[in-house]
């Protein structure tokens, strides 16, 4: 299946819009339906919350990849919009989809937003299991989360105050990036 990331700039979910919707002309069913979950990101992160939920549930295609990306933007909408109680159980629930399809990046990325669910020290300890875990994978989809984990660690030491901690991960995430093809 299509590898949508390519497609991405988060810094501008619009052109990222505009440029999966182009790729999917040609593709086939699969890569639409992959295509589709990551318009509904890039409308979510426009705040256009009803128009990502129809998206999603317009797709019928039912490849174990698919739907663990539906359930997994379907969470990224809801907290989005500001409701990280619907949010939380469609992240967990990707999470053992992922895991039960073999899919270790996607389940390392639903596994960083059921931290951004959580708080104080149960938020930290969550986000240490996966940065163990990003780390320790064969998949490169999912050690690639790193430097973005290391960032979740950062901020969730910060918001206990532990500065030391703070200062740490957000330099070794620094480093990570520089090492890596995301040194922008």
């Amino acid at each position: 299946m299509i590898d949508p990331r390519p497609l991405w700039d988060f810094g501008d979910p619009a052109g990222s819009e505009a440029r999966l919707r182009a790729a999917m002309a040609g593709a086939s069913a699969s890569d639409v339906a992959v295509l589709q979950t990551q318009v509904a990101r890039a409308l979510g992160l426009q705040q256009r919350y009803a128009e990502a939920l129809a998206v999603l549930d317009g797709i019928t295609a039912t490849e174990p990849e698919i739907r663990v990306r539906t359930v997994l933007e379907r969470g990224r909408v809801h907290r989005s919009s500001g409701d990280p109680d619907a949010a939380a159980p469609l992240f967990r629930d990707a999470v053992a989809r992922a895991d039960e399809a073999g899919l270790a990046g996607l389940a390392v990325d639903a596994m960083h937003m059921v931290a951004l669910t959580l708080t104080g020290r149960e938020q930290l300890d969550y986000t240490r299991r996966i940065l163990a875990r990003a780390r320790g994978s064969a998949d490169p989809a999912a050690r690639a989360w790193t430097a973005s984990i290391l960032n979740n660690l950062g901020m969730a030491h910060s918001e206990l105050g532990e500065w030391q901690g703070a200062l740490a991960a957000f330099e070794e995430a620094l480093a990570e990036r520089r090492a890596g093809p995301d040194a922008e």
